[in-house]
């Protein structure tokens, strides 16, 4: 999968391709499912290096799982899933333990702004990036589309 460019919206939009994961996958817990975003953004985000940059150990169905779904189970379960999220050190982490564990350097940074988010995308590596409709920053005036 390439990268592929977007007319977007005039910010010099790139639209990064990824492989479609869910965290409503028959495969994970369905006391997991409503709050397993973070797990499920892991597993894009390996998955994007697998198939985008070369990085063969970090193919996720394919490795010791046996389903998507019980890859993001397991990211639940050890990297501090809860009803209500995974907190971004929680996912940061995660991220980092498996990349680490197959065989990888690894490092995540945080930031909080639309540039930093950019210049990533526009670098090729993908991003996340977490909000959420129950918490202090929640913007109700935007509107959001969830798939």
């Amino acid at each position: 999968m390439n990268p592929k460019a977007s007319t977007g919206d005039g910010y010099g939009s790139k639209l990064l391709s990824s492989p479609k994961f869910s965290q409503y996958d028959k495969d994970v817990k369905s006391s997991y499912q409503t709050s397993a975003c973070g797990p499920t953004t892991i597993a894009v985000i390996l998955q994007y290096w697998h198939d985008s940059k070369g990085k063969s150990k970090l193919q996720v169905w394919n490795s010791g799982y046996s389903t998507k779904g019980a890859f993001i189970n397991s990211m639940y379960a050890n990297h501090g899933g809860t009803f209500y999220s995974m907190s971004v050190n929680g996912m940061r982490s995660g991220l980092e333990n498996e990349v680490i564990a197959r065989g990888y350097a690894a490092t995540t940074s945080s930031f909080n702004n639309f540039f930093s988010y950019k210049t990533e995308i526009d670098n090729n590596r993908p991003v996340a990036v977490k909000f959420d409709k129950w918490f202090s920053k929640w913007e109700p005036n935007a509107s959001y589309e969830y798939d």
